[in-house]
């Protein structure tokens, strides 16, 4: 038996009107089919024993055929049996027993358009979040790495750090004060350039390129060519403090020598100070003395010139804030504004930027 034999009918026998509801059977045909399967126990059994093959009512179109065939069932049933697998078909599926092929409506194809958009919607934020954790995992992981370059240095020069003067590269006649420790350091990152970047800030700043360029939050800065190394890029700075002098007089770049840290063993909140991290210069050295020294971005990257000391690690990198290596070797995240109550040198007053108000810390700190 070919299922191309099989031949149905689209109305009832005995019901002459058409149902507008596909897949329900209309009263005249539920009670005879119901009387038809009661009465006819080989049929039923056989149609249990088939069902399961094809739910959608194609193993009783084949049996209910060969029944009609065999003169199994009474003969004025054929037709009504025949509308019911009709009626069926056209339901369950979209494809009927001779293969017919239902198309999607432009009504349908504009819901799972706009079911996919939603889902999309709710995705891709997450899927934004997600990215930037493990970016600043990474940025984490390379810290840590910074932070035993450090502690190996210090351990070697008995506790000091590099000189903030004379261990400065000249170039072009200009003493590279700010970039000095990235010469000293030389050797530990040389052959491994890219822990210079964070890996949420590798990309060239388009409105400040070349050697020269400052950094931003997503964007590198860039170091004057020397000794064969050119374009070199980095995303780190370092806290300036940091360093030794060989006077406790004088100051250079506006920041006094009596500030200066000199050594890791003259250190006692070495938990709050701050060494190297996130930052849109090689260096700052934030202080009270001046306004510059201390002056609140008014934005999101705020960048106005390199005297800006405190400016050049107050950023959103990392949500909300900077990754910052400390002087007991951790590290860790650090909010904006938490930026100006840190130890940043020997005479740092933490507690003077909680008294300040809206106003002084400006619109976009303020809201913080």
């Amino acid at each position: 038996m070919r299922w191309a034999d099989i031949k149905f009918v689209s109305n009832c026998y005995q019901c002459p009107k058409e149902c507008s509801h596909l897949g329900l059977l209309c009263n005249e045909l539920v009670g005879p089919v119901r009387e038809i399967l009661a009465m006819k126990g080989e049929f039923i059994k056989a149609f249990h024993k088939h069902r399961q093959k094809n739910y959608r009512g194609l193993s009783e179109g084949f049996l209910w055929h060969s029944a009609c065939q065999d003169n199994t069932i009474d003969s004025k049933w054929q037709v009504h049996v025949s509308a019911v697998m009709t009626r069926r078909t056209r339901f369950f599926g979209g494809t009927s027993i001779m293969g017919e092929k239902k198309a999607f409506t432009l009504i349908e194809l504009l819901v799972v358009i706009a079911i996919i958009a939603v889902l999309l919607g709710i995705l891709l934020p997450a899927l934004k979040r997600v990215r930037e954790q493990a970016r600043s995992a990474a940025c984490m992981s390379q810290l840590k790495q910074w932070s035993l370059i450090w502690t190996m240095y210090t351990d070697e020069n008995e506790g000091f750090f590099p000189d903030a003067l004379h261990g400065a590269i000249k170039n072009f006649g200009v003493p590279w004060i700010r970039g000095v420790w990235v010469t000293i350091l030389r050797d530990d990152w040389e052959k491994r350039p890219k822990i210079l970047m964070c890996p949420s800030a590798t990309k060239e700043n388009p409105n400040s390129y070349g050697n020269e360029g400052h950094g931003g939050v997503q964007y590198v800065y860039g170091f004057p060519s020397y000794e064969n190394i050119n374009n070199l890029r980095a995303s780190y700075g370092m806290n300036l403090w940091a360093g030794k002098t060989q006077s406790l007089t004088g100051s250079t770049q506006g920041r006094a020598f009596k500030h200066y840290w000199q050594n890791t063993q003259k250190i006692k909140q070495n938990s709050e100070v701050p060494l190297f991290g996130d930052s849109m210069w090689r260096g700052g050295g934030p202080h009270w003395d001046s306004s510059s020294g201390i002056s609140r971005p008014q934005y999101n990257g705020h960048w106005i010139d390199v005297g800006q000391e405190i400016m050049h690690f107050a950023m959103d990198r990392h949500s909300g804030g900077v990754n910052q290596v400390f002087m007991d070797s951790s590290v860790r995240k650090v909010l904006v504004k938490e930026l100006w109550n840190l130890k940043w040198h020997k005479n740092y007053d933490q507690n003077r930027a909680r008294t300040m108000d809206q106003a002084w810390w400006g619109e976009w700190l303020g809201k913080n």
